[in-house]
């Protein structure tokens, strides 16, 4: 690829999580604009050209599962022309979708079709926001820094629009989307890089298209980068 090409293309599904994945490549050393629409390859060569990610804010977390293609295609359709070797498609860090309300599931199986990705990887932690993904289940703290699991947490669990009521990630992606999943655990990610490839290879040949991975720690988080 052209070096000066865009690396990264992301869709946020709402404002605040666009901007702060903006934000956080920016902090990294990685020029980053973001849009509400998706330009076109040329207008970012002619007004943007030092940027190498392309951010959409967007609004799937609280659009209607009906709805999602409608919001998605066009915006996924541009991205790929940009040829960037990472497109991300930022969540909530607590996951929180239903398959009635920004349904994550109606996401994954639009961008396996447009984008035709090998697989799909799924990494929902954040562990400086205190979440957090043991052996499938997901847990976040609260403002005092105690740690719930999503199903029993104090406000997560009681959201007014998406409840979350299961904690298993891989159950709970099951109501969105029929697809297959698999889970790259956290003592196959304590075993390093290696390992994670080899489980991937053999989920990946099964014909798994979408897999989670656990993460507690930062080093965790680099392990699996990695």
């Amino acid at each position: 690829m052209d070096k000066e090409s865009v690396r990264i293309g992301f869709y946020g599904d709402d404002f605040s999580g666009t901007t702060a994945t903006a934000e956080t490549l920016t902090q990294s050393g990685v020029p980053t604009v973001i849009f509400t629409n998706p330009p076109s390859p040329s207008y970012l060569k002619r007004h943007f050209s030092p940027v190498r990610a392309v951010g959409i804010m967007g609004t799937a977390r609280t659009l209607p599962a009906d709805a999602i293609q409608q919001e998605l295609a066009p915006v996924f359709d541009v991205m790929k022309s940009y040829r960037a070797p990472i497109y991300l498609y930022k969540i909530c860090s607590t996951f929180d979708s239903s398959a009635r309300v920004g349904n994550i599931g109606k996401a994954i199986e639009l961008g396996l079709e447009i984008f035709s990705p090998e697989f799909v990887p799924v990494l929902a932690a954040a562990p400086k926001l205190g979440r957090h993904t043991v052996f499938g289940n997901h847990f976040a703290a609260v403002g005092d820094g105690e740690i719930f699991r999503l199903d029993r947490h104090p406000s997560m669990s009681k959201h007014p629009v998406t409840p979350m009521q299961e904690a298993d990630l891989c159950r709970h992606l099951a109501k969105q989307t029929e697809l297959r999943k698999g889970l790259i655990n956290i003592l196959d990610i304590n075993a390093g890089p290696a390992m994670i490839d080899s489980q991937i290879d053999k989920l990946v040949s099964a014909g798994v298209p979408i897999i989670f991975f656990d993460c507690i720690t930062n080093n965790d988080l680099n392990t699996i980068c990695e």
